[in-house]
């Protein structure tokens, strides 16, 4: 609109320096400056604008308003604080939150078998009997390295965490997380089932050294190693 109204201007200039037979100084003379910015306005995109009160003038530049120098760095400053305040907050919910628990919450399950010998074999995990369908969820933060059918498990998922140990959930009827997936502790994984060798609906828990292939060991003393006391397992029940 400014450039139309310049243009509109300068015809009109001509026109009156024509017919009046000045030339061009009847021209210059007759040319009108319609606005020039202020202190008290700006050239914004939509043109001259009045300022706010106790706003300072913006300078323009290319059809749009540069921040005053002040202003850009108050900006840069309240970004920046606004930042370091979330981080701060995150740090805090972080370190607030368990590392390690149960994949079960204790009221949702009983122990129904202990890492011990049965049935002529040895049982090397915790069944945790629950209804079916009950969630479950990640003993500790990790990786996902199994998540699918797994023979007698029916279906197994195994997650690898940072203190060097892995452990294994089976017989669950539903999965939630899939193979090479970053899970936190106390995250859905899955839900209880009863397939494969299993006589009822439970979960299996399992610890292991290491990888999937590593020694199992037992999940009570591990629990119990990480904070998380269990009742139930003093003798095979």
């Amino acid at each position: 609109m400014l450039a139309s109204a310049v243009v509109g201007a300068t015809a009109a200039a001509l026109s009156t320096a024509t017919a009046s037979g000045d030339g061009l100084a009847a021209m210059a003379t007759s040319a009108t400056v319609l606005h020039s910015p202020t202190q008290e306005t700006a050239l914004g995109m939509g043109g001259p604008e009045t300022l706010p009160s106790g706003v300072t003038a913006e300078v323009p530049m290319n059809g749009r308003t540069m921040l005053a120098a002040a202003s850009a760095r108050n900006r840069v400053e309240t970004i920046q604080a606004t930042r370091a305040a979330k981080a701060r907050q995150i740090a805090l919910i972080e370190a607030a939150r368990p590392k390690w628990l149960l994949p079960l919450p204790k009221g949702t399950f009983t122990v129904s078998s202990c890492f011990a010998p049965r049935w002529g074999t040895f049982h090397y995990g915790v069944d945790m009997a629950a209804p079916g369908g009950t969630p479950f969820y990640s003993a500790g933060d990790g990786i996902v390295v199994q998540a699918g059918p797994a023979g007698g498990y029916g279906n197994v998922i195994m997650i690898e965490h940072p203190d060097g140990t892995t452990t294994v959930y089976g017989h669950e009827e539903k999965i939630f997380v899939e193979v090479g997936e970053k899970v936190k502790a106390g995250q859905l994984i899955g839900a209880v089932g009863n397939l494969g060798q299993s006589t009822g609906y439970h979960l299996h828990f399992e610890v292991r050294t290491g990888d999937e292939t590593g020694e199992k060991q037992d999940p009570m003393d591990w629990l119990s190693e990480h904070g998380i006391p269990l009742a139930g397992c003093g003798s095979e029940g």
